[in-house]
């Protein structure tokens, strides 16, 4: 069996200068010193830290798989320090995602995003990151299904032996916590109905039908509904797959050149 590689998305809004404007250099460094050590230690293979906006983004390689208690926990353990430093410094907004106190292996459901996927490597695996600040949980859902159901978009639903069979979306709802599994072309104006109320129907997953392989993944968090109160707007983070089989690159930033609107 070849060996997994685990891509991890993780972002929280631990504290930023005033308006919910920026992740400072002080903070920054807090995160970039964590993972420079975990990588060190051989928890991680390799990591970015980077902000969108007031959200403190730890993008992270490992062969540990998806939920993983010590990837999660050091994820958690980050922001915790991130945030002391940030009332610290009295920034705005200081743990502001950070809604639940006790770690239990996984920061899902605590407040901070989470996107995940456990994939084998080809010999090639470009990989496009997208993260939005101060916008709707299912702000993704409408470029997420030109990528991958609109041949208008991603000519090769139509002339690529790989895609001609179309894509499988999971659509979380988040307000009972139910999922279903669509597939387009076939379930297209079903899949449709749901994903234009973008408030409650969240698109969580993309896999190419012919085979299963996990094309797209992002987070579902709803920090009103962890939190029971209206606590700010969400920050919703993506991993997407690109080319041999997939989309290409193009393809997948295409519908982002076009503007559309959702609640934020």
């Amino acid at each position: 069996m070849p060996r997994k590689t685990t891509i991890s998305l993780i972002k929280c809004d631990v504290g930023s200068l005033a308006g919910h404007h920026v992740v400072p250099k002080p903070i920054l460094n807090i995160a970039e010193k964590k993972l420079k050590k975990a990588k060190e230690e051989g928890l991680i293979n390799s990591y970015h830290v980077f902000n969108v906006g007031d959200d403190l983004e730890l993008l992270m390689v490992h062969e540990r798989g998806e939920s993983n208690p010590e990837i999660h926990e050091l994820a958690w353990n980050t922001f915790q320090e991130a945030a002391t430093k940030a009332l610290e410094l009295k920034l705005y907004g200081a743990g502001q995602d950070l809604l639940k106190n006790a770690f239990s292996g996984t920061v899902r459901g605590l407040g901070p995003g989470v996107a995940e996927m456990e994939i084998e490597e080809r010999k090639s695996e470009p990989i496009i990151i997208f993260a939005a600040d101060k916008t709707s949980a299912g702000s993704f859902n409408l470029p997420l299904f030109r990528i991958f159901a609109d041949p208008m978009n991603t000519a090769g639903l139509v002339i690529d032996p790989n895609m001609a069979g179309g894509f499988k979306f999971e659509v979380v709802d988040a307000q009972e916590g139910k999922k279903v599994v669509l597939e387009c072309p076939n379930e297209m104006y079903e899949l449709i109905a749901l994903i234009g109320t973008v408030e409650r129907y969240i698109i969580s997953r993309v896999w190419r039908r012919r085979d299963d392989l996990i094309c797209a993944s992002g987070s579902v968090t709803k920090l009103s509904l962890i939190a029971g109160k209206y606590v700010g707007k969400d920050d919703p983070v993506m991993i997407v797959r690109t080319q041999h089989g997939l989309p290409a690159v193009g393809e997948v930033l295409a519908p982002f050149m076009h503007s559309y609107l959702v609640a934020g």
